[in-house]
Formats: structure tokens, C-alpha cells, sequence
């Protein structure tokens, strides 16, 4: 059997495993800055993630909305039903298809991305205070390449 030679990148990165522990605990720490944010304004976890696609997608199906955040059929429900209580989102059934739904926001929906862009730029504005742009612009892209072979891996059977 051939043996796989690996580039050295990958081999400098595999020396370090505590790579994938710092990711997880920038993404835990940066998930409750974001979080404790945007309770302030009276925006859960859950309504984030919908009301974050729906800013980019709206019209969307509720199974779209589903499969997009990884979500049960029954939690993107329970989340609508929060955004419909809120007066954020609504449902509207397609007419050839009364099992479909899409879901659109509403002007308050829509009102809710410029109440919370502020302090979306806040934390990122801290965050990134001691990076240069093509530091960041190079984070982007390298955080780009890392989800691009992460989605194909989490596609593949183990």
C-alpha cells in the first residue's frame, strides 16, 4: 500500500491539537458576547439564526429554513411560531402546495436587522481592533477554505 504523504501545512497543524480547541472556545466566547448583545434587545438564539437567513432568504420554506440552519423540522416550528408571536415573520401557505410554507418577514422583521446592526458592529469592531485588514481579509478566506472542507467531509459516510 502507498503510503499518503502529507503536505507540511497540514502536518504543522496536525502537531498542534489545540487548534481545534482554541476555534471552539473563540466560538464560545464570541457566541455569549453575541448573545448577551442581542438579549439586551430582546432577540433570542434561535430567533437570530431565522431572522439571520430570512434577512438573506426571505420567501423561504420552512424546510429550507430546516436543513440550512440544521434544524429538526419540529425546532424551525417552534421557531417560527416565536417569530410569528413576536410579530417578526409569517407563515404564508403555497398555493399549489398546501403542505408548504414560506416564511417572510415582516416590516417589524425587517426593522429588527438595522436595530441590531449596531451592535453586531460593535463586537466585531472589538474583535478586530488589533488585526490588520488583510489580516482579516486572510482570516475570511482561510475560515472560508476550513468550511468549504468541512461541508464536504460532514456530506461524506464515515
Amino acid at each position: 500500500m502507498r503510503s499518503l504523504k502529507r503536505p507540511r501545512n497540514i502536518e504543522l497543524a496536525w502537531r498542534d491539537p489545540s487548534l481545534a480547541h482554541r476555534l471552539r472556545e473563540i466560538t464560545r466566547l464570541f457566541r455569549r458576547v453575541f448573545h448577551q448583545r442581542i438579549a439586551a434587545l430582546g432577540i433570542t438564539d434561535g430567533e437570530w439564526a431565522c431572522l439571520r437567513l430570512l434577512w438573506d432568504e426571505d420567501g423561504i420554506s420552512q424546510t429550507e429554513m430546516g436543513e440550512r440552519l440544521d434544524m429538526t423540522r419540529a425546532a424551525v416550528g417552534l421557531w417560527i411560531n416565536v417569530l410569528e408571536r413576536d410579530g417578526l415573520a409569517r407563515r404564508v401557505a403555497d398555493p399549489t402546495d398546501g403542505r408548504r410554507f414560506s416564511i417572510f418577514l415582516t416590516s417589524k422583521g425587517r426593522r429588527m436587522h438595522a436595530k441590531l446592526q449596531p451592535a453586531i458592529r460593535e463586537i466585531h469592531e472589538s474583535v478586530f481592533a488589533d488585526c490588520s485588514i488583510s489580516e482579516i481579509q486572510a482570516f475570511g478566506t482561510m475560515l472560508s477554505r476550513i468550511h468549504r472542507a468541512l461541508t464536504v467531509l460532514s456530506q461524506q459516510r464515515p
